[in-house]
């Protein structure tokens, strides 16, 4: 496909930069005075201007917003190296016997990318427990209040701001087992399925 080098690169682009930079950049760009606000004031959505960090409403879609950005390409990159090792015979067949490619995609497709969706599920699950702590720190900084405060923030603030280091290490050793034990229970069950 032409462009397909491009878009490629920029759907990848996010998972390349630093996490303390792409929030840096965030919190900039979504300040009360930044340029989101100043861009909608100037064609004339001025209604929709607000603090998007400063309201419980929007701060915590936003992060997951930026969470989901950044994440998107290292994605993209697992299901495309997936699809790339799927057997082009398979796709040809199915079109052979009549199938559609909805059909195509649910009946050689998806089942090809078991391993990759197994992978992407329990990456995400992790990202999600144990991965926020940049995010949370350089954006919001656990607030407005304790809305965005998460478990990684709570043992950094429990290890470096109260100086309660052992406590910390076992919210952090909690919070490892926790992790492991979800990262578990996830592939057992998407094991299990699959025998």
């Amino acid at each position: 496909m032409p462009g397909w080098g491009f878009f490629r690169a920029t759907v990848f682009l996010p998972a390349v930069y630093a996490t303390v930079v792409i929030g840096i950049l965030t919190a900039t760009v979504l300040q009360l005075n930044g340029p989101l606000n100043q861009a909608l004031g100037a064609i004339g959505l001025g209604s929709l201007e607000q603090e998007w960090l400063g309201s419980s409403r929007t701060s915590i879609p936003v992060i997951l917003l930026v969470v989901v950005w950044t994440n998107f390409g290292y994605n993209v990159l697992l299901y495309l190296a997936g699809m790339s090792a799927i057997d082009p015979s398979l796709e040809e067949a199915a079109r052979i016997d009549g199938a559609g490619w909805f059909r195509v995609l649910r009946h050689v497709i998806v089942p090809n990318l078991r391993r990759v969706v197994e992978i992407v599920l329990v990456v995400n699950t992790i990202t999600a427990f144990a991965f926020m702590f940049t995010y949370i720190f350089t954006i919001t900084n656990g607030g407005p209040g304790y809305d965005t405060y998460v478990s990684e923030f709570y043992i950094y603030n429990q290890a470096f701001t109260n100086q309660n280091m052992g406590y910390a290490a076992a919210v952090g050793v909690m919070l490892v087992a926790i992790v492991l034990v979800i990262g578990v229970l996830q592939i057992r069950a998407l094991t299990r399925r699959e025998a």
